[in-house]
Formats: structure tokens, C-alpha cells, sequence
């Protein structure tokens, strides 16, 4: 069977143009799987504690603290969020206390209020809730 250069070329066509519909469709296969479940976020006042100093700390951090803590308001860091903690609880606890205690604005204008702008906590409830958040945050 002789065939034409057109009829060569349109032939060659059809085969590239066959292998990339292929392609394409096992690519959109790919794409229709479930896709991955959510991480569940943490949810801080569901967790049940044992240690009378974190259930302190938790019970002050969601009158007070979660409402910047929990959704990263003046860019706090999110509690859970071992990424965001980890160069702050690398500074120490002392370093934390001071900065919730006192008030704090970071390199990148994030601001920490004194005492979250709830100055009527005690020193002691500002740390306990501090240690509540690096406790769930490590």
C-alpha cells in the first residue's frame, strides 16, 4: 500500500493527537479521587486536662485569650500551630510571660496587648494561660 505524504502526515497526526487525549484523560482520572480529608483544627476547650495548672490556663485562655489565639487576629499566633510557636517558645518561658504580662510588638508589627488587654487577670492567670497555649502548641 502506497501512501501519499498528506495521508503520512495526517496519520502521524491522528497518533499524536490520540496519545495526548489519552494523557489527558488518565490526568483527569488522576484528578477525580477524593480528595484528602481536612485536618480537624484543634479545638482547645474540648481537650480534657489533668494537670490543675493547664485547666486554669485553658479556662483564662477561652475567656480571654482565644479571641486573637484562635483566629490569628493582629497576627497572633494560632494555638496549635507548632510552625508559629516554635520561635517563640524557643525564647523561653520568661520571654513569653514578659510579653503577655507587659506587651510586646514583633519584628513584623504583630502585637501582643499587656495582659491581652484584659488587665484586670492577675499575673499568675496571664502565665498559666501562657503555659496552657505552649503546652498545646509544641
Amino acid at each position: 500500500m502506497i501512501r501519499s505524504l498528506e495521508e503520512e502526515q495526517n496519520a502521524k497526526l491522528f497518533i499524536s493527537a490520540s496519545v495526548a487525549l489519552c494523557a489527558l484523560l488518565a490526568i483527569a482520572g488522576c484528578a477525580k479521587s477524593e480528595p484528602a480529608a481536612a485536618e480537624k483544627p484543634l479545638d482547645p476547650l474540648s481537650i480534657t486536662l489533668t494537670d490543675p495548672d493547664l485547666i486554669a490556663g485553658q479556662a483564662t485562655w477561652g475567656a480571654t485569650c482565644k479571641t486573637c489565639h484562635l483566629t490569628g487576629l493582629t497576627g497572633a499566633p494560632i494555638i496549635g500551630n507548632h510552625e508559629a510557636w516554635a520561635p517563640r517558645i524557643a525564647k523561653g518561658l520568661d520571654t513569653l510571660y514578659d510579653h503577655a504580662l507587659n506587651g510586646f510588638i514583633g519584628p513584623d508589627y504583630t502585637e501582643m496587648p499587656p495582659k491581652g488587654g484584659f488587665a484586670e487577670l492577675s499575673d499568675e492567670q496571664v502565665k498559666q494561660a501562657v503555659r496552657f497555649m505552649t503546652h498545646l502548641s509544641q
